[in-house]
């Protein structure tokens, strides 16, 4: 398959699809698509809202609007309905000018706005919030988490769904778990009855589609391997963001605006953990310190002292591998003036020298 052809799917309006930009043109409003719940389980037809599905691309299927059952809850959208036997992900195309009500999912979802906007609703702790996404965001959706989604314009926004397994066998093993921000993301997606999304701004940036177009071929295209590299294409799709734009990330939730800065935090003491300290980064974010150890602590578990020397002797640990450089040469690297001062917080952190601990007489937890 070819990736034009992909994309001029992508583009492609189809019968009821041109329908529902037909209807919002002449009312100025949308039909509001109902989402399925236990009757399409039931039933055995899946929810149609997903109808839309990337591979459609071999033969331009139409797709439409889902239905709801009428007993004002929730509906839960379950893997079966999603995922065939041999499969962990699926990819569809949002349908514009369309809305999808409140809905939660058995699986992970990543929604991604590949052109335009889309309206998202999102419900935390009783507290529901509508954001809108631009083109180029990436929001993470946990699974259990209720949330809806709009698109009333040619915007083309794509979703992905992964089931929960996969993400946390095959996503979750690659995020570098020695560092603090891939802890950090780690606790939030795999914490249990999540209360928390996850929202990448790429501002559109051209380098992400590559990544994007990728997983498009390996999905229409399939193979023996297609399983086993869409996991492997979407894990560099998610490695890539935490890279490039972990401080461009938001952590949405019902409590407080203030964890929205928690990766840039992370993210920037982990780029300057060599000359940054807590007075730095409360005046680089506009926080008092009380305020920022405050926040830190609260999202994090640790104050702002803790985690820097966690990012420092961590990185110590890297720089000791490298027989070239000196224990004088390492606590330069982190910014000590004083080689003693790092050698003592190196054995009050892990139990031994620097030198014992390149010589291989102590080991070290990560």
């Amino acid at each position: 398959m070819e990736l034009n052809r992909i994309i001029s799917w992508l583009y492609h309006y189809s019968q009821p699809e041109q329908e529902l930009r037909d209807y919002y043109e002449t009312h100025g409003t949308i039909i509001s698509g109902e989402a399925d719940g236990d009757t399409a389980v039931n039933s055995g037809a899946p929810p149609r809202a997903y109808e839309n599905d990337l591979r459609g691309v071999l033969t331009f299927e139409d797709f439409s609007v889902s239905r709801n059952t009428g007993d004002g809850s929730s509906p839960v959208f379950k893997e079966p309905l999603y995922f065939s036997e041999n499969s962990d992900v699926f990819i569809s195309k949002h349908p514009r000018y369309s809305a999808v009500p409140m809905h939660k999912h058995q699986f992970f979802e990543i929604v991604y706005v590949y052109e335009g906007y889309c309206e998202q609703t999102l419900s935390c702790l009783g507290y529901t919030r509508t954001y809108t996404m631009k083109e180029g965001d990436f929001l993470f959706i946990p699974a259990n988490q209720e949330h809806a989604i709009t698109v009333d314009s040619d915007s083309i926004v794509i979703n992905i769904g992964l089931r929960t397994s996969t993400f946390e066998r095959t996503f979750l093993h690659n995020i570098p778990q020695d560092s603090i921000l891939g802890r950090f993301f780690s606790s939030l997606l795999t914490m249990e009855d999540s209360t928390q999304f996850i929202i990448f701004h790429t501002d559109a940036h051209f380098p992400c589609k590559p990544y994007v177009h990728q997983i498009f071929m390996s999905y229409c295209n399939g193979g023996v391997y297609a399983k086993n590299l869409l996991n492997l294409q979407l894990s560099l799709l998610f490695l890539y963001l935490l890279q490039e734009y972990s401080e461009n990330a938001e952590i949405i939730n019902g409590t407080t605006d203030s964890v929205y800065q928690i990766p840039a935090l992370i993210a920037y003491m982990e780029k300057n953990y060599s000359t940054v300290n807590i007075k730095s980064m409360a005046k680089h974010f506009g926080y008092s310190t009380d305020h920022l150890n405050r926040i830190f602590k609260q999202w994090t578990g640790q104050t702002i002292s803790e985690a820097l020397m966690r990012v420092k002797m961590e990185h110590a640990v890297r720089f000791l591998e490298n027989p070239r450089m000196t224990v004088s040469d390492v606590a330069e690297s982190l910014g000590y003036k004083d080689t003693t001062n790092f050698i003592r917080n190196f054995k009050k952190y892990y139990g031994v020298t620097p030198k014992a601990y390149r010589s291989g007489a102590g080991t070290v937890r990560l």
